[in-house]
């Protein structure tokens, strides 16, 4: 396997394979890379650069002169022009979903446009989630993750941050993905993350589907 990939503008550097060369190899093969986005760094530089992705834990980051940015993402490591990282992106624009009766919208979360439909028939297209009606706690909200985030699951309250680590979300798409909470800011709902145990319907409880996709 390749030790650099490229993919949608950016090196990804396995970091596996980094550990598997030797200091000089590995510092020429991450040179080569760098000189590639237009950055020739010293020893210093280098050095810095290889014990960043040889040791740090995923979604870190760190900034190398040049304007190259390094963010770990698991068994990669990022490289971009820090500029691209920092490009711009649209405001999140959340969604309130106000009762259980049936609906549509749409919702912004970190440069993503999402439509969500829900009701008592809604027909499931996307990733879908079931919710108890008399328990959700209306009106709904479909937002971006915001620090501090919990979700109450069967082995109590964790944090958001540790769930997208264990299901090895890389750090760009977290903030990509919609959160649903109820009134009193509680998370619900994070497709293909987590499901509170409470949003669940029992038998005959009334219930809607709440369904989101793509826009």
């Amino acid at each position: 396997a390749e030790a650099v990939r490229e993919r949608d503008g950016a090196l990804l550097l396995v970091r596996d394979r980094f550990a598997a060369y030797d200091r000089p190899l590995a510092a020429r093969v991450l040179r080569a890379a760098l000189r590639r986005l237009g950055a020739v760094p010293g020893r210093t530089g280098t050095r810095l650069a290889l014990e960043f992705i040889s040791r740090a834990p995923s979604g870190r980051e760190l900034r190398l002169r040049g304007g190259v940015c390094v963010t770990t993402e698991f068994g990669t490591a990022r490289v971009e022009r820090a500029a691209r990282a920092e490009a711009e992106t649209p405001p999140d624009r959340p969604l309130s979903i106000p009762a259980a009766e049936a609906g549509q919208g749409t919702l912004c979360v970190g440069g993503r446009a999402l439509r969500a439909c829900w009701g008592p028939a809604t027909h499931a297209s996307g990733q879908a989630v079931r919710i108890a009606v008399e328990r959700a706690g209306f009106p709904l909200t479909l937002r971006g993750w915001a620090p501090g985030d919990r979700v109450r699951t069967r082995a109590g309250r964790r944090p958001l941050k540790k769930l997208f680590g264990e299901a090895r979300v890389p750090l760009r798409e977290r903030r990509r993905l919609p959160v649903l909470a109820d009134a009193a800011g509680a998370v619900l709902w994070v497709p293909g993350v987590a499901s509170a145990p409470e949003c669940a319907p029992g038998p005959g409880e009334r219930a809607i589907t709440l369904s989101i996709s793509d826009a």
